[in-house]
C-alpha cells in the first residue's frame, strides 16, 4: 500500500497578502479591533483615509474570514492554564499593591519613583502616568499625575476567583396558581 499525503490546508489568513496580514494581525491585536488604527499600522495611511480604507477592508470576505480565523485562536490561547494564571497573578499583584511601592514623602510632598524602583506587580496597577507643568509670572509647577487601577475591583475578582464570593442569584422567583373560575349558576 502507499502511504497517502497528507494535504495541507491553507489557512484563511495565510492566504492574505502581506499588508492584509498586517492589518489582520494590528487589528486583532494591539489595535483592540479599531480598523482605523490597525490600516494606519499596516499602511501608514493619514487618518482620513484610514477611517474609508479600514472600514473597507471589515466589509472583504477574505479579511473577515481571517480574522475569526486570529480570534477565535486568540481566544483559545486565553483559555490555557498558563494563561489563566498570569491572569490570576495579575488580578492578585493589583490587589496587593501598596502606594508606598510607587510614591516616597518627601517632607511634605510625595514624589513618584522612577520605574525602575517600581516593582513589576506594583506596576500592573498603573492606569496613567501624566506630567503638567505649569508657568506662571512667579513660579513653575511640575507635577506628575498617577492615576491608578480599581484595587476594590481587583479584590473583588480575586474573592470570586477563590470562591471567597458567592454568586449573586439574580433570578426570582415568581409561583402562579390558577384556580378554576367559579361562576353563578343561573
Amino acid at each position: 500500500m502507499a502511504a497517502k499525503k497528507k494535504e495541507v490546508v491553507e489557512s484563511a489568513f495565510d492566504k492574505l497578502s502581506d499588508k492584509h496580514k498586517l492589518f489582520v494581525l494590528a487589528y486583532c491585536g494591539e489595535c483592540l479591533f479599531n480598523a482605523t488604527r490597525a490600516y494606519q499600522k499596516a499602511y501608514d495611511a493619514k487618518y482620513d483615509s484610514a477611517a474609508v480604507n479600514g472600514c473597507e477592508l471589515l466589509r472583504n470576505i477574505k479579511i473577515k474570514a481571517a480574522i475569526e480565523e486570529v480570534s477565535a485562536q486568540q481566544f483559545a490561547e486565553m483559555r490555557t492554564e498558563k494563561a489563566k494564571n498570569e491572569t490570576y497573578q495579575k488580578i492578585k499583584a493589583l490587589s496587593q499593591m501598596s502606594i508606598e511601592e510607587v510614591v516616597d514623602l518627601a517632607g511634605r510632598t510625595l514624589v513618584v519613583k522612577s520605574l525602575d524602583e517600581i516593582p513589576a506587580h506594583a506596576r500592573y496597577a498603573i492606569k496613567s502616568i501624566r506630567y503638567e507643568k505649569k508657568e506662571t509670572e512667579t513660579n513653575i509647577s511640575e507635577n506628575i499625575h498617577v492615576t491608578f487601577e480599581d484595587k476594590l475591583k481587583a479584590l473583588e475578582l480575586l474573592s470570586k476567583v477563590q470562591g471567597l464570593l458567592e454568586k449573586e442569584d439574580n433570578t426570582q422567583k415568581l409561583e402562579i396558581i390558577v384556580k378554576p373560575a367559579v361562576r353563578p349558576e343561573e
